[in-house]
């Protein structure tokens, strides 16, 4: 006999916007936390970042939205 386990896993860029009302961002909004991840909020302390990642030595600046 043979048993095979088999993991699936996806990524993907979902290009919704968290800060918008929309289905899509609903069912992201339901799906992280069913599945053990974060979608974070762009605000933190009343200040809007425009992006996720930055490296300030260079100059750069994006805003990464997917995993």
């Amino acid at each position: 006999m043979v048993i095979l386990a088999v993991t699936l896993s996806f990524s993907r860029d979902f290009n919704v916007s968290k800060t918008k009302s929309s289905i899509d961002a609903a069912l992201v909004d339901n799906f992280c936390p069913s599945n053990g991840l974060l979608w974070l909020d762009s605000v933190i302390n009343d200040v809007n970042y425009s992006y996720t990642y930055h490296a300030d030595n260079n100059g750069h600046y994006s805003h990464i939205d997917h995993f």
